[in-house]
């Protein structure tokens, strides 16, 4: 019971105006149905008036046969028969065809008044025909037959017929018409019965929703105050109070923050990542972590950080792809250093570049770093320089096996010579070469401006490229070496082989000759003894 007490409290407006509303839909449909009442009603007069003027048009059809056929009598002229029999047949047959059309259509079934009606009609019909046929004796001069027509005087067996058919008739329009106003009357005391209880129903209804228009206007209110801190909580909070809320201030004030957050998406996605939002700085920054003005900032530097790291990786791949071709198509270790260490400094905007590569001279006992090529370098200085292990940075590099960087340049290191004179470097960083923890060589780099992490990345993968490639460099130059030592090698053995096989054909000459002069001798003696004997 309390929660139906309570659902209809809640609910009783919108109980009262469904209450109204369907007495208002009620009271459109009576409206409509004392229209169509009042519509009926005037049909049914209408048609009443009708089928009397129909009765009305009987008589009259007598009273121009009795009247022509009297001036025709009299005068013998035709003019005076002015409606001829066969013109008054067919006027005849349209005025009762009406009179039944009318009847048909009001549902008339009195038995005893369409007896009436058709007696009357009967008579009627016998009367036109006796005028043809007193029309006619009047033109043959028969005069008597004209006169015994007459003096039986038909015209008077009218009477009981039209009185019984008027009588039957219009008492059954008059009862239409009572049954038609009744109706009518009983619809409008509906009417007014409903508009009753409208007015009772429409006054508390009326004083229900002042009351809950006053409740909702609070409400409204609260929702507008919690509506402006959801705005400065989740869209944007300048840090400034506000002074007055009212409902355009706050809608107008979500709609603009919107358009801002749309405007700078928009801005966004069209890859214009330098936008800021209107009225964000470093002091209401904090006030914003998390809302759509904060979060769309944090969005838009990750979307820098990440373009930047792209930046960053597709500077490393063309950069490690242009010098990795320069490793590729040249086979000669000294063009390759001198070529690797310019375009690097290019590549990096650095300064001074020099490229080390541990060998052994005849002259030396142990392995020392040789300067191989320099870029920007006093080469005068540096033409012969020699670096042994663990000395200065780069030999430390190559005891190590690790990179050095250095913002903070010794007083006693290397300048940076120009035409305008010579400048200590600012930054110093030096990549050993090696590959599988082996060095083969040191890269050492001199800049003005600060490397930074990435490019010092893409110098230290470059430089496992370029230790790869000497690596492969010295195997062949060494397999060269070989080879060109077993080729010499083959060349002395096939001389040796040729100088054999001629000393073999001179022996075997030699041989040929020593067994032809022993057959000689052989011969010789032969005949010798032969002559003896």
């Amino acid at each position: 019971m309390k929660k139906l007490r309570k659902l209809f409290l809640n609910n009783a407006i919108s109980i009262l105006l469904v209450i109204v509303g369907v007495l208002m839909i009620w009271c459109c449909l009576l409206i409509i149905k004392n229209r169509r009442i009042i519509d009926d009603t005037i049909q049914v007069k209408e048609a009443a008036n009708a089928i009397k003027f129909q009765l009305d048009a009987h008589l009259d059809i007598v009273r121009e046969l009795d009247v022509s056929l009297r001036g025709f009598a009299i005068t013998k002229e035709e003019r005076y028969l002015y409606i001829k029999p066969d013109q008054l047949k067919a006027k005849m047959q349209a005025t009762f065809a009406k009179m039944d059309s009318l009847l048909n259509a009001q549902g008339f079934d009195n038995e005893e008044a369409i007896q009436a009606l058709r007696d009357y009609q009967s008579v009627i019909r016998m009367l036109v025909n006796d005028h043809a046929t007193m029309a006619g004796y009047i033109r043959n001069g028969n005069e008597e037959g004209f006169l015994e027509i007459f003096m039986l005087d038909k015209g008077s067996k009218l009477g009981p017929p039209i009185e019984a058919t008027n009588k039957l008739i219009n008492g059954y329009q008059d009862q239409l018409t009572q049954q038609a106003e009744e109706r009518y009357q009983a619809a409008m005391q509906n009417n007014i019965i409903i508009q009753v209880a409208m007015v009772l129903l429409g006054i508390p209804a009326i004083g229900l929703v002042l009351y809950k228009v006053n409740k909702d206007g609070e409400r409204r209110q609260n929702l507008l105050k919690e509506l402006a801190e959801n705005n400065s909580k989740y869209l944007f909070n300048s840090g400034k109070k506000i002074e007055k809320i009212t409902a355009e201030n706050v809608i107008e004030g979500s709609i603009n923050q919107l358009q801002k957050a749309s405007d700078f998406i928009n801005k966004i996605s069209e890859g214009n990542l330098e936008v800021t939002w209107e009225g964000l700085n470093e002091e209401n920054r904090q006030l914003n972590e998390i809302s759509l003005a904060g979060r769309l900032s944090v969005m838009r530097d990750k979307m820098i950080h990440v373009k930047e790291m792209d930046s960053e990786r597709n500077w490393t791949n063309e950069g490690l792809s242009m010098l990795g071709e320069l490793l590729r198509k040249n086979n000669d270790l000294s063009e390759i250093c001198d070529e690797i260490i310019s375009k690097l400094i290019v590549y990096l905007k650095a300064n001074q570049g020099a490229l080390f590569l541990i060998e052994k001279q005849e002259s030396d006992e142990e392995e020392c770093l040789i300067l191989k090529s320099a870029y920007a370098y006093n080469r005068k200085k540096f033409i012969d320089r020699k670096i042994s292990l663990g000395q200065g940075l780069a030999g430390q590099t190559w005891l190590e096996k690790e990179t050095i960087y250095l913002k903070e340049i010794p007083q006693d290191y290397i300048k940076i010579t120009s035409g305008l004179g010579e400048a200590l470097p600012e930054n110093i960083l030096i990549v050993p070469l090696k590959l599988d923890e082996k060095v083969i060589g040191v890269l050492e780099i001199a800049s003005f401006s600060e490397l930074l992490p990435y490019q010092i990345t893409f110098v230290e993968r470059l430089a496992e490229s370029m230790a790869s490639t000497f690596i492969t460099l010295k195997m062949n130059e060494q397999t060269k070496e070989l080879l060109s030592q077993a080729q010499q090698q083959a060349e002395e053995m096939l001389a040796q082989e040729e100088e054999m096989r001629q000393n073999m054909e001179e022996l075997e000459a030699t041989q040929e000759e020593m067994r032809r002069k022993e057959r000689q001798f052989l011969e010789e003696i032969e005949n010798l003894k032969k002559q003896i004997s």
